[in-house]
């Protein structure tokens, strides 16, 4: 087997397969981690991650109801 290769004792790895992109990634956002306040602290990865992801979202929400809207034909 690879020798990188992540396992999960809950099956995680049966359903879902991590792309070497998507490893490299969750390395990058690792890369300072050094205690779980880190990541889960008051100003934490997943903090900031939460943050950006809601942000993301809510602006393409916006903009999709900001977007010029087909003119649809009255019945």
């Amino acid at each position: 087997m690879a020798g990188n290769r992540r396992t999960s004792r809950s099956g995680y790895d049966r359903k879902y397969k991590e792309s070497s992109t998507q490893s490299d990634l969750i390395d990058s956002l690792l890369a300072d981690y050094k205690k779980p306040e880190d990541l889960i602290g008051e100003n934490g990865l997943l903090k900031q991650l939460t943050k950006l992801l809601v942000e993301r979202a809510l602006d393409a929400e916006v903009s999709e109801h900001l977007l010029p809207q087909p003119l649809m034909p009255h019945r």
